[in-house]
């Protein structure tokens, strides 16, 4: 599971968890971002902060794990870039990627799409207000055979936003509930996101 995860919540952990139950998947991996290619205007927090984060939020769940690939890696985060490393690590492995439908959307702008497509099944979990339709035309941009890589996941909805979470801190309002109590306690003790 890819993504800023700035801050991590309890949408990408209920996302992550139901995925993971319904594919049967033994491992859901999470992945942060260092410098997203379509956040380059957003300033997220430290990457070591994010990485502690995660690590808080999932640390109960044996099926979650947390990378820090994309964090030790030099530039730009390339989802084709971590998913080649995957498969060279774990060559038999059938690998899934999970996102939110909406960053899913400008799927045919990512580095290689095609590649990583033919490397990855595509779970694009969806949110609030998403039109399936849309992510069907954003899939007729791509081969026949790569089409199937790529479907829309209902996930129960849990309306609270990496975004939204920023926005309260600085704005001095609670987060109670709508990330771990961990991941409370670490914002506040950390001081982050009061600018």
């Amino acid at each position: 599971m890819g993504g800023t995860f700035d801050p991590v919540h309890h949408g990408h952990l209920l996302a992550a968890e139901v995925v993971r139950c319904h594919y049967g998947l033994e491992l859901v991996v999470f992945v942060p971002a260092a410098i997203s290619p379509a956040k380059r205007d957003a300033r997220p927090a430290d990457g070591f902060h994010r990485l502690i984060m995660l690590y808080l939020a999932t640390l109960s769940n044996p099926g979650f794990e947390v990378s820090a690939y994309e964090l030790e890696r030099e530039g730009p985060s390339y989802t084709v870039d971590t998913i080649r490393t995957f498969r060279e690590q774990e060559p038999e492995a059938q690998i899934y990627f999970i996102t939110g439908a909406d960053a899913a959307l400008s799927l045919p702008s990512w580095q290689s799409p095609e590649e990583l497509l033919s490397m990855a099944r595509f779970i694009a979990v969806s949110r609030p207000g998403f039109s399936h339709q849309s992510l069907e035309q954003v899939m007729q941009a791509f081969p026949g055979n790569l089409r199937d890589r790529l479907e829309v996941f209902d996930i129960p909805v849990v309306g609270v936003s990496s975004s939204e979470i920023r926005r309260r801190v600085r704005n001095g309002n609670t987060i109670k509930y709508m990330v771990p109590e961990s991941v409370e306690n670490y914002i506040v003790r950390e001081k982050l996101y009061l600018t």
